[in-house]
Order: C-alpha cells, then structure tokens, then sequence
C-alpha cells in the first residue's frame, strides 16, 4: 500500500533468481507498492501531452487502456493538450481530462504541470517521458525510453543534449521509480544518469 510505497527502501536482495529475475521480481513488487494506497485507491497523474506523438503517444495510449481495464480501484487524471480533449474519458470509467497549455521541453512546463497536479490534488504521478515536473510534491514514476539526445548530441540541435542530460538526470535522481524500455537503458540511466541502481 501507498505507507509500503513512501516509506520502505527498495528490496536490493534475491535469493534463489538470476540477475534478471531479480530485476523483474523488485518491479512486480514496487509496481504492487505502487498500486494501492490505505484505502485501496490513489489518484494517479499521467501527463498525456504526447498523446498524439509516434513513440511515446503509442505507449501512453496503450498504457492508459491497460490501466483503465483494470483500474484497481484507482482514479486516473490524464493532462492533456486542449486539442487532444475527449480522447480518454468514456462514460463510467474513472477517469478525469485535465486541460493543460503548457508547452512541451519548456523550462515553464515543470511549475505549469506540477500545478495542475497539485490543484487537483494528484497522489503519484507518472511521466511517460524525461520531462518529470521538477517542482512535483508528490511521489513520481517517470518513465525514460532512450538517452539518444545524450549519448548523440552531435546529431541534435545545440543545447539538446545539455538539455536532456539535465532534466532526465533530475527525473532519474528525483522519481521513486524510473522505467525503461531494455537492460541496455537501464544501464545508461544508471551510469551517465546517476539514477540509483536499485529504483531502476
């Protein structure tokens, strides 16, 4: 529940599991933390601004029919650009749309973002992309795809690099939970993030 969740330090032992199963078997059981607070319910923000986007909007929708299949007695407030309004919400389902303007890789997109959440009173929040609100107060997921920005800067605009090496080290070092997509990023995260192994 959301005490497990907030207070405990993450489980860094296994016994009888590979190193893979090790991994899989802390995720199962910080994603149960996760899932249910004292009363068996939790507010839960995602930030849907991508919602049209190819990667990352093919992720957040699928994640979102997943969560909303099976809520588990939880309420989802998805934020959502003012174009993308009415994307989400189905009649019965507990789910709230949010309108946000904030833009997106903005430096004004973290207080406008952790103000809506704030305002509506979000319990955990979860960003499908590096671009985890720094000023947030709540405790956070933020889910890190690729650090191609870093690792090849070169190919990206000037600043891009510094830019994304800044906010997703600041997401990795601040969520207590980072998701990634294969070993290979998560090893990133950890190295050239400084993300703790442990919460990866």
């Amino acid at each position: 529940h959301a005490m497990s969740f907030r207070d405990r330090k993450p489980d860094v032992k296994e016994d009888g599991e590979g190193p893979a199963g090790a991994v899989a078997s802390r995720a199962r059981r910080r994603r149960d933390r996760i899932a249910h607070s004292e009363e068996g319910t939790l507010r839960i923000g995602m930030d849907a601004r991508k919602w049209r986007d190819g990667g990352i909007g093919t992720y957040i929708r699928n994640l979102l029919a997943a969560f909303l299949a099976d809520p588990g007695g939880n309420r989802f407030i998805v934020f959502l650009s003012p174009e993308d309004m009415g994307s989400v919400a189905r009649p019965g389902a507990p789910v709230e749309e949010i309108r946000v303007t904030a833009g997106k890789y903005s430096l004004a997109e973290h207080w406008l973002m952790a103000g809506a959440a704030r305002r509506v009173k979000v319990e955990l929040y979860h960003a499908p992309h590096y671009t985890l609100p720094l000023p947030l107060r709540c405790p956070a997921v933020v889910t890190i795809h690729d650090l191609i920005h870093v690792r090849f800067a070169r190919f990206h605009p000037p600043g891009a690099g510094l830019y994304a090496r800044a906010i997703a080290g600041a997401a990795a070092r601040k969520a207590r939970l980072v998701l990634v997509d294969s070993a290979p990023v998560r090893s990133a995260v950890v190295e050239i993030l400084g993300a703790p192994e442990e919460r990866v």
